[in-house]
Formats: C-alpha cells, sequence, structure tokens
C-alpha cells in the first residue's frame, strides 16, 4: 500500500467489464512491479470491448455460427453454479466441454482449428502466459490442451483442458479457423464478447489450495453465511455473517481488486493472492474497501456493529469507487473471507480472545510502571480480534509450513510499509519460528506473548532503568475459535496455534520468538518471588442493566503479617482495550492486612447506575488493579477484560417456504435497560433470499418489548439463512438468525 494515494481520482472506468481501481497501483506495484507503474485501465477496458478483426468471408471458408459454453453442466462440474453471472466460471485444473457450429460440417483434414485463451492487457504474447492457442491433441493435464468428444452435422463438442497453475482472473475466449493450406488457405476468427473466469481450485490436488475434505471444502469455499465470534474467553458469543462470495455485484467487486494492477504472473501464486487482497480491504494507504473507524462516531457512515455481511460492503465499493465508512476487525475479516472464498481460497475468520497487540516487536507485552505507581504503555490487549486463515502450500518454505496460514486485513501496523498481515503459517507460529514469512511474529504475539510488568526508574544520566516485577505467562491467546464445519457450533482451535499453556514445549517457543525480537536479552533477568500473590476475578455473565461484582483474591504465601495497598478502578474502553476519554467508572482504595498463610478476597460493588450511560458500542470495560505490600516493597499491577451482555433477536417463521412465494419472519426483542430505546433500525439480509436492507422500526418503551414482521421473498432453494440486526441509540450490537429450508 504505496503513499501516492493522495491524487486526484479519474472517472470511474465503464463497467462493461469490470471496475479497475486506480489507487490499488500503489500496492500492486510495490509489491509485483515497478513502483511508479500505472496500468492505462482505459485502454484495457476498450481491449476487452473490442473484437478482433475477421478476415474478408470466402466461400469455402469455415465459420463459427454458435458456441456454447455449457454454461450449466461446466458451472455444476466446476463446483460455481451458485455464483449469480451469466458468465462461464471455471476453476484451474479441472476440464470444460465447449460446443461449436459452423455453417457447414467441420472437414478434419482441411479445416485446422484452435482455441484461443487471452488474459490481461495487450499485446498478448504466449511466452508470458498472457495468452494460450490450443490446437486440438491429446489431452494434457499439466498445460492447456484439448481434445474432440463428439461429431454431430455441422457441430462438435470439444473438452478443454487448463493446467493448475495458471492466473485468475478474467480471460477472453476464441476460436480461430483455418481452412486449407499455403498460399489457399483463409482464415476465419471467433471471440466471445463476455469474459469467462478463472479461479483457484480447492478441489484439483495440483493446484496449492487443494484441500482434501469435502465437507471442509463446502465450509470453507461453498458456503455463502458463517459466524464470527465476539465478546470475551469466558463467554464468547456468535455473530452471524453473510459472506455473499456468489452474489453477482460481489464477484465484480472482486475482481477490481483482482485486476486493478496485480501483475499477471503474481495472480498465479495463492500466498501473493491472499497477501495483497488482505491489503486492498483495507483503505488507509491505497483506498482500499474498508476505512476502519474505533473512535465511537460513525455519524458520517454507517456503524460498524450495523453491518450484517459482506454484499453491502462491496457493492457500496464496487459503485461509487470510494472506501466505504466504517469497519472494525469482524467486518474486515467477514470481507476478507468473502474474497477469497470467491477467488476459492479456502478461508475462515478466526476470533482470538484475549489479543496482544505488539507495537515495538519485542513479542511481549509490556506495562511500565513508573516510580510513583504510573502505568503507561503503548502495548494493548484486545478483548478480542478476528482475522482470517487461508488454506494452501507454502511452496516458497521448507516442506510442513503449509495448511492453514493466518492473513488479517485490520490496519493494526505497517509490514514492508503496508497495512497487510500474512500468510504467517500456522505451523511457524505454534514453534516460534518468527522469522519465516509473513509477519508471523506479529502474529505470534497476538496468541502467545507473555505479558511482563516493568518497574521503570529514571537513572542520574537520563536513562531508565527496567526491572521486571511480574509476569503473565498464560494470558494471552484465550478461546481461538471458529465456526466448526457443518454445524453453528464453535470450533476452539487454539492448539492450531500454541503449545499447551505452561509446556516445555510452549515456553521453549516463547524463548524462540523473543530472542528474535526486539529485545533479546528479556529473559535473563530474574524476577523476584512474590510472597503475595494476588489475582482479578470477574463474574462470567452479567446482562446490559445488572450489578456486578469485581473480586480481588489475595492469598499471603509468607509466614508472616502483610499491610498491603490496592487500587481497584474500572474504566469504559473500546474493544481493543484502549480506554475512552474520562473514561473512569468507579474506583476504591483498600488497605488489607493478611497474616501469613492466610487466603482473603476483597469486593468492589458495580452499580447499572455507574456505567450504563458512559459505555461505548461494544459494551467494554477494563479492570485496572495495582497493588503495593508495605513490608517488602513488592509491587503488583494487572488488568483484565470485562464486557456486560446484550440481549438476542429471536426469530422465527411458520408453514414452508418455497422459491418466489413471499413469506414473514416474526422478530421479537426484549428491552433490557430502564430507558426507551429511540431511532431504531433492523438491517436484514440472506444470500439467495434478500439482498441488504435496512427497515425503521418504532420506539420501545423502558424494560418493553419490540414485536413486528419482516416480508422476505427468497430466489433461491436450499439451506438459507436470514440475519437481523437490531439498533438503537442506546444500545448496538443486538443480532438473530433463523436457518430455514426453501423448496423449489
Amino acid at each position: 500500500m504505496g503513499t501516492g494515494a493522495s491524487a486526484s481520482k479519474p472517472k470511474p472506468t465503464p463497467r462493461t467489464t469490470y471496475t479497475a481501481n486506480h489507487r490499488m497501483n500503489a500496492v500492486y506495484g510495490r509489491i509485483y512491479g515497478d513502483p511508479g507503474r500505472r496500468m492505462n485501465f482505459t485502454s484495457l477496458s476498450r481491449h476487452y470491448l473490442d473484437r478482433p478483426k475477421t478476415p474478408p468471408s470466402s466461400d469455402k471458408q469455415l465459420k463459427v455460427v454458435n458456441l456454447d459454453l455449457n454454461l450449466e453442466e461446466n458451472k455444476r462440474a466446476h463446483h460455481t453454479d451458485e455464483y449469480e453471472l451469466d458468465n462461464l466460471i471455471i476453476r484451474r485444473g479441472q476440464s470444460f466441454d465447449v460446443s461449436l457450429t459452423f455453417d457447414r460440417p467441420y472437414n478434419e483434414d482441411n479445416d485446422h482449428i484452435s482455441l484461443e485463451m487471452r488474459i490481461g492487457e495487450p499485446p498478448h504474447k504466449i511466452s508470458k502466459g498472457t495468452i494460450a492457442k490450443v490446437p486440438f491433441s491429446e489431452a494434457n493435464p499439466y498445460t492447456w490442451s484439448a481434445k474432440m468428444l463428439s461429431k454431430d452435422g455441422n457441430s462438435i463438442t470439444l473438452r478443454m483442458f487448463s493446467p493448475a497453475d495458471i492466473c485468475i482472473g478474467q480471460y477472453k475466449f476464441g476460436v480461430e479457423i483455418k481452412t486449407g493450406e499455403g498460399e489457399d488457405a483463409v482464415k476465419s476468427q471467433h471471440h466471445m464478447k463476455d469474459p469467462i473466469y478463472v479461479l483457484f481450485n480447492p478441489w484439483c490436488k495440483d493446484d496449492t489450495v487443494y484441500m482434501e475434505d469435502e465437507l471442509e471444502k463446502e465450509e470453507y469455499v461453498l458456503n455463502d453465511k458463517g459466524i464470527i465470534y465476539y465478546g470475551r474467553a469466558k463467554h464468547p458469543r456468535p455473530r452471524p455473517w453473510a459472506f455473499g462470495q456468489f452474489d453477482k455485484e460481489v464477484v465484480m467487486a472482486v475482481m477490481s481488486l483482482l485486476e486493478g494492477g496485480m501483475q499477471l504472473w503474481a495472480r498465479k501464486n495463492a500466498v501473493l493472492v491472499a497477501r495483497a487482497m488482505s491489503a486492498v480491504t483495507n483503505a488507509p494507504d491505497d483506498g482500499g474497501v474498508l476505512i476502519g473507524n474505533w473512535s465511537g462516531n460513525y455519524s458520517d457512515g454507517t456503524s460498524p456493529t450495523r453491518w450484517t455481511g459482506s454484499i453491502a460492503i462491496l457493492e457500496q465499493y464496487y459503485k461509487t469507487n470510494e472506501s466505504v465508512k466504517y469497519g472494525q476487525c469482524w467486518v474486515f475479516s467477514g470481507v476478507l473471507t468473502t474474497v477469497l472464498r470467491c477467488l476459492g481460497i479456502p478461508t475462515r475468520s478466526v476470533t482470538n480472545f484475549s489479543s496482544a497487540h505488539d507495537t515495538d516487536g519485542s513479542l511481549t507485552i509490556d506495562n511500565h510502571v513508573g516510580a510513583s505507581g504510573e502505568l503507561y504503555n503503548d502495548d494493548s490487549v484486545w478483548n478480542y480480534h478476528v482475522w482470517n486463515e487461508c488454506w494452501m502450500t507454502r511452496p516458497d518454505l521448507p516442506t510442513g509450513y503449509g495448511g492453514w496460514q493466518a492473513v488479517d486485513a485490520t490496519p493494526q501496523e505497517t509490514s514492508e510499509g503496508f497495512f497487510w498481515t500474512g500468510p504467517a503459517p500456522l505451523a511457524a507460529i505454534k514453534q516460534g519460528q518468527v522469522y519465516l514469512p509473513y509477519d508471523t511474529g506479529f502474529v505470534f504475539a497476538e496468541v502467545n506473548a507473555d505479558r511482563i510488568n516493568w518497574s521503570c526508574t529514571e537513572t542520574h544520566d537520563g536513562y531508565v532503568d527496567m526491572v521486571p516485577i511480574g509476569t503473565k505467562k498464560s494470558v494471552i491467546g484465550k478461546c481461538i475459535s471458529t465456526k466448526s464445519v457443518s454445524s453453528d457450533d464453535r470450533n476452539d482451535i487454539t492448539h492450531l496455534y500454541k503449545h499447551p499453556e505452561g509446556s516445555e514445549e510452549e515456553r521453549m517457543a516463547v524463548r524462540c520468538a523473543v530472542e528474535h525480537g526486539s529485545r533479546p536479552y528479556t529473559y535473563d533477568q530474574d524476577e523476584k518471588p512474590d510472597d503475595v500473590q494476588l489475582q482479578i476475578e470477574t463474574e462470567d455473565e452479567v446482562m446490559i442493566g445488572q450489578n456486578f461484582d469485581v473480586k480481588i483474591l489475595v492469598a499471603n504465601k509468607s509466614s508472616e503479617k502483610r499491610t498491603v495497598d490496592i487500587y481497584i478502578s474500572t474504566h469504559a474502553c473500546h474493544y481493543t482495550g484502549v480506554p475512552i476519554r474520562n473514561s473512569k467508572l468507579k474506583a476504591e482504595h483498600i488497605d488489607l492486612i493478611i497474616d501469613g498463610n492466610e487466603d482473603l478476597d476483597v469486593k468492589m460493588k458495580v452499580s447499572s447506575a455507574d456505567y450504563l450511560d458512559k459505555l461505548v458500542d461494544q459494551t467494554c470495560m477494563k479492570i485496572y488493579t495495582m497493588a503495593k505490600v508495605r513490608e517488602t516493597n513488592q509491587m503488583w499491577s494487572d488488568q483484565d477484560d470485562f464486557s456486560v451482555e446484550t440481549p438476542d433477536l429471536v426469530l422465527d417463521s411458520e408453514g414452508e417456504i418455497r422459491v418466489g412465494k413471499p413469506f414473514k419472519v416474526k422478530v421479537y426483542l426484549k428491552n433490557p435497560l430502564p430507558k426507551k430505546l429511540t431511532s431504531c433500525t433492523l438491517a436484514v439480509e440472506g444470500p439467495g433470499l434478500q439482498r441488504p436492507k435496512v427497515i425503521k422500526t418504532r420506539d420501545v418503551s423502558p424494560n418493553g418489548e419490540l414485536k413486528t414482521e419482516i416480508q422476505l421473498s427468497p430466489r433461491k432453494a436450499g439451506k438459507r439463512v436470514v440475519i437481523v440486526s437490531f439498533d438503537a441509540d442506546q444500545i448496538s450490537q443486538i443480532t438473530g438468525s433463523l436457518n430455514i429450508q426453501v423448496k423449489k
């Protein structure tokens, strides 16, 4: 993602074929070619629209009068029949059948037919793989080839084979015929105006994205709906999401992202495609799809909690050629899942709870405590963070690093000057091999960094003396979650990212990682053992509007009496762990005297009145505790994430549901707050059921109920899902989903 994105914007290119976003040149030029390279999208579109000139007609010349791409049969065989485009969509490394009808019978001895596939802008060259001229021959799965299947009167049917390592994207298909030999030979050409789309192929063993299990392919490639988890580790909550990778506008948007300047040779490589797509999903330095906003003010756009899927976002981006406002991590992840599944790469959204954000490459999360007890740091711990995993081999790495790769489109830290992350092999993350590409160290810190408290004292010569006063070795990376295959259950995949907490293998991985970080000496310093141990404890589930307690467990491991000064405070914060301005909700000082070998606990009570008017849209809080033992000068500090729960929408429908016949979905919500809910809206969508729309609804009285109905008309048969999100000025992030079976 380059820095030249501030240039004035040209008018959008004609949408007859696809929109090529000129701003993507910054990314693609940097990765795949000359940073100053700019593609002439106008001439590129004109090339796709202009048909090659046909030689003058001749009586003996064989001419194509009809070209049938056998759409239904080919799309079914290539698992692309759900795509809502009328174009042929195929997967590389797999054959497809084409039927040709001529103005006379085909003569094998005198008529020489060559099939042609062209990609990219002219001039097309066989040596660069931008054009393939395919004569009839024996089938060869490792190169472009074609053979005749049948001949009937003036018609023939051909089977065409494509290699498993060709570029993905839009191809132009044509037929070139030479009749006769030598000077008497005449030629004719027939080119289709509409492009053929070529995707990655997880069903092909020779493709780098090959996935063996059929159910996993159904889930990670063909499922256009899913679940993204949020909340906190003690109580992960599901958020339904419509990926909608088969939607017509989505496909056009994805193709414009892919073909907006990425050099063709790079489009062969799933690793580079995934990395580039993670870049163009965000907007900071290339004008990509989504603008991130964690401020709490979304008045000039859409609040991230209002999105129910990717379709509306990608459609708006494609039609306006402007970055969409606004997204946060789960929105970036949902959109990237859509983009990569659309291109044929098996992909899933993954949530990491207690997710660390390492800002200095130390691969530890550092809290610095000043001489007066003040706490300051740049690192943070998010309540949760959502990224993606995509499945592929890693031919750029030694054997053993294929499989799931972490990819992240949320703009956090730059890598090689751009906001992109991954693909980082999970196998390397688990072993602490942070030197392997791409961005493995950053992801390692998110899931397995130690959180270290440092006592900082300024020395007489102006330096700061840092002494570790407490290390938390098992607080980062909890309940790493994704949707299960073929069900809506949560699948805990923490074991893919790290060994069991505290095991010898896990500790070795941490030390290996830190030794390659910016502070390799971290574990060279010994910590003083603490004779007083403290721990924060919070309740598992608290509904918004209820009171709750913060408990501090104190254990005196010495045989002598100890006096402990404890300070507890709760703060409203964003789900990224960053407190909002004037965020303090409640604070207490407690002086505790504890006998030797005694265990006690102290509590701070927090009422709903303390927090209700101060929380932001994720209802998150941060609990900070600091303590000092007077007798030993032992200092201790810790923090914990907490959030109050919001209710779910309850959805229901009755009767048989059929394609084209309207039906109603009942929506119910119980207001958990002792105040009126105003400016209420329902966002509704469902792939194959309903394109995204927002419905205004009535205010909801204090502790009252909302009961309403939504009418939908299914466009496709099969298993479908209705996703509804409720939003009001006083509360957000209330969602519900309903799985239904639609009959033809």
